[in-house]
């Protein structure tokens, strides 16, 4: 199972490449995946007030990525109330995710993501993130070896236009 951070699902609908053969091999080639309330508003809110990049473009992207998880069986996702009650900065203060961050020595912002990769240790999961110090992060060192995060190195540059 892949588990994409929100950086490369927003990589992936404005600049392509790494992130875009992620986002394939589960939409195209039948690989598992999950998306989280959680990670459904942090792609919204960052492309959404990304005022660099052209409205059509965040546009484009944005329906990219709803198309992406609301068309594809192999992606398991969240119902429509439960991304509307989603307040990221609530989330992200929950004692249970500051402990998480703690103990596995990250940011609290990534432990919602780490806690669904756990929900589907039956499936192996992989996290892949654009985030350095998550990646750092051994799930196995932990007790956890169901959980590998790899770190996508990725190419940020200047979005002209939303990926085809």
């Amino acid at each position: 199972m892949l588990i994409l951070d929100s950086n490369v699902w927003i990589h992936a609908v404005i600049f392509g490449g790494k992130s875009r053969s992620l986002v394939e091999q589960i939409i195209k080639n039948g690989r598992k995946s999950a998306v989280n309330a959680y990670i459904h508003e942090e792609v919204r809110c960052n492309i959404d007030d990304d005022h660099s990049i052209d409205r059509s473009v965040r546009n484009r992207a944005l329906e990219q990525f709803f198309a992406a998880i609301g068309n594809s069986p192999q992606i398991r996702n969240p119902d429509s109330e439960t991304v509307e009650r989603m307040d990221l900065e609530a989330e992200r203060k929950k004692a249970h995710h500051k402990v998480i961050g703690a103990f596995g020595d990250i940011q609290a912002k990534d432990a919602p993501i780490l806690t669904l990769a756990y929900q589907f240790l039956s499936y192996q999961p992989t996290i892949y993130t654009n985030d350095s110090e998550f990646a750092d992060l051994s799930p196995t060192s932990r007790g956890i070896p169901e959980i590998s995060i790899q770190y996508c190195d990725l190419e940020w540059g200047r979005a002209e236009q939303a990926v085809e």
